[in-house]
């Protein structure tokens, strides 16, 4: 039996960031993953963009965040997968009415806001397109991730060399062996195990205790009689309207708390509909939908760290809508804590502000 350093268990985004990283040090791993299994990330629309939400507020952490996953998925893409996934971009956000426009312009003179913003919209170029009366505001340094492609070749490239294991992790099979404190798995002994699942962490006894707060999520893919001519900002009203080439965009999305099935449904396609025709102008057909999971957290925090018990066990896991964004930093600044002990882990996303419920749990 050989001894590999780490298992890193899910091959999502998190997965497989946190796997290249560790490779990268000269680590030796193995990547499982049941290529077969429901994947939020492969579904994701891959927007990432600093100011988010009703009240466009700023992401946690954009500083960081975004600086880095700029440099990060520009050495992905060029130096290591040479492969085109990385679109850089902007956000377009068309004014609801004279009171949005007011309180946009009022928190542009914010110390966090001046960076990103910018009233020089293209206003006039979108009007034969979208219902942009009170015209629009612009947040810059945005991006979109070609998710599918990225972890299509992400396996390949671990596949390739040989540190890619395609199987469902039985957790039942899993068993510590008290002599070298190390894991055992089928034909393999492993040092540490990183579980970044998704929503399968569910199923997982070591961590099932974490209070995941799972969503549902459903985009359309849309083609247009007419494309939205040199523009190639993400349009955002409501809902998203990202360009993905070939007269097509990705729209969406929908969130749903009760419904956690991986189904597409006609309630979530019309939703969407219902608010992109009030945006959009040009006739348009409906040409895909997908739904997916999203692995949020009820503090919208993720969750990182060691288990309360086992020291060599780990997750990297509840990035929910914002994993393309969070996951390169927060990956950093994981491995910064898991080879070199230091005290890199947010405390917001540390595991060890949930301990209280693995107690109580384990009384």
């Amino acid at each position: 039996m050989t001894t590999k350093e780490y298992l890193i268990v899910g091959q999502g985004v998190a997965g497989s960031l946190l796997a290249f990283m560790l490779w990268e040090k000269g680590k030796n791993i193995t990547l499982i993953d049941n290529a077969h299994h429901t994947c939020a990330s492969k579904v994701a629309a891959g927007i990432c963009n600093a100011i988010t939400g009703k009240r466009f507020t700023k992401t946690w952490l954009a500083e960081e965040v975004f600086p880095f996953l700029h440099h990060f998925y520009q050495h992905l893409e060029n130096n290591i997968l040479n492969t085109k996934f990385y679109y850089p971009t902007q956000t377009y956000y068309p004014f609801e009415d004279i009171q949005e426009q007011n309180t946009i312009f009022a928190k542009s003179e914010q110390l966090t806001w001046k960076e990103q913003v910018s009233f020089e919209a293209p206003d006039k170029a979108l009007e034969p397109y979208l219902q942009n009366t009170y015209g629009g505001w612009i947040c810059k340094g945005a991006c979109t991730i070609d998710t599918h492609h990225l972890l299509a070749r992400f396996k390949d490239f671990f596949a390739e060399k040989k540190l890619y294991l395609q199987d469902q992790l039985d957790h039942s099979l899993l068993k510590i062996d008290n002599n070298t404190n190390h894991w055992l798995y089928k034909d393999q002994s492993y040092q540490n195990i990183i579980f970044c699942e998704g929503t399968q962490i569910q199923k997982n006894p070591f961590f099932n205790y974490l209070p995941f707060k799972f969503v549902k999520g459903e985009i359309i893919t849309i083609e247009l009689d007419t494309p939205l001519e040199n523009f190639t900002q993400i349009i955002n009203k409501g809902i998203f309207i990202a360009p993905i080439g070939k007269k097509q965009y990705k729209v969406g999305a929908t969130y749903n708390w009760d419904d956690l099935s991986w189904q597409n449904t006609e309630q979530a396609k019309e939703e969407i509909e219902t608010k992109l025709k009030k945006i959009l102008k040009t006739p348009y057909k409906v040409i895909a939908q997908e739904a997916g999971i999203r692995p949020a957290t009820y503090d919208r925090r993720p969750f990182i760290g060691k288990h309360p018990q086992y020291s060599n066990l780990w997750v990297f896991n509840g990035f929910g809508t914002k994993a393309f964004s969070l996951v390169p930093y927060l990956a950093t600044q994981f491995i910064e804590h898991l080879l070199y002990n230091k005290n890199t882990i947010p405390p917001e996303a540390n595991i060890e502000r949930v301990k209280r419920l693995f107690l109580e749990k384990n009384r």
